[in-house]
């Protein structure tokens, strides 16, 4: 007797009246394409099974194997997409401003420090692969270019500040960021409110002590554009006035 396959419409020869399906496979395709919900809330259980991750894991090592290429070319096309997008933007802002970065940091500084002579020559020649690696990329010229411009315009900026300056804006700053006003510990930059790049000058007016993180943080804003973006208050006693060299004792 010649029924039809319910699952490919092919005719097959049947043996058990009872019979919808030409195979197994056919069966086991109907089933599946018809309880999705419950096939996959089978196959989660089972995963969750030691036999089950026993096997998973096989099978991912095993497609890992096989598409190494595959893999790794999506890989990249993600972290392009990923890096490019504020939501990346935000979340490593914070998590530089977080204390588990700062203590990571500590801890490579350290690490650094105690290594004998024969690692750190080592680790200086990785470093120096890595660095110059990086300036024959793209990216790594396009930064050295704009590093290049914003040092010819520090240079043509106007003002010329000495030493005195210097020690006068360290001591009025009474050791605490201008910004976000934490103790400096020894531990400071000096810069600029309005970045040279947006026409600001070398003026003691247009200087401030900062600590490191807000300096690297503020990048290219301005000192106002910086303030309202991290919700800084700039309390009365951290605006002061530099004495002029006319003004000095």
């Amino acid at each position: 007797m010649i029924k039809i396959c319910k699952y490919c419409n092919k005719e097959y020869e049947i043996i058990n009246k009872k019979s919808l399906y030409c195979s197994d496979s056919c069966r086991s395709m109907f089933y599946f394409k018809n309880n999705l919900d419950l096939y996959w809330q089978r196959r989660r259980k089972y995963e969750k099974t030691e036999e089950g991750k026993r096997l998973k894991s096989l099978r991912d090592k095993r497609y890992r194997e096989n598409h190494r290429e595959d893999l790794k070319l999506r890989r990249k096309k993600y972290d392009e997409k990923y890096e490019s997008s504020d939501k990346y933007k935000k979340s490593l802002e914070r998590y530089k401003l977080s204390d588990s970065y700062k203590k990571r940091i500590e801890i490579i500084k350290e690490s650094i420090r105690n290594m004998n002579p024969e690692e750190y020559a080592l680790y200086r020649q990785r470093r120096n692969e890595i660095c110059k690696k990086y300036y024959l990329s793209d990216k790594g010229k396009e930064s050295s270019r704009r590093s290049g411009r914003l040092r010819d315009l520090r240079e043509r900026a106007a003002g010329n500040l000495d030493n005195q300056d210097y020690l006068n804006l360290l001591k009025n700053s009474e050791g605490k960021c201008y910004y976000c006003g934490k103790e400096l510990n020894g531990e400071y930059h000096i810069d600029h409110k309005i970045p040279v790049s947006k026409g600001g000058t070398n003026a003691i007016e247009n200087l401030a002590v900062s600590c490191p993180e807000c300096n690297r943080k503020k990048q290219a804003m301005t000192d106002i554009e910086f303030i309202n973006k991290m919700n800084f208050i700039i309390l009365p006693e951290r605006c002061f006035t530099i004495p002029v060299k006319g003004e000095r004792e």
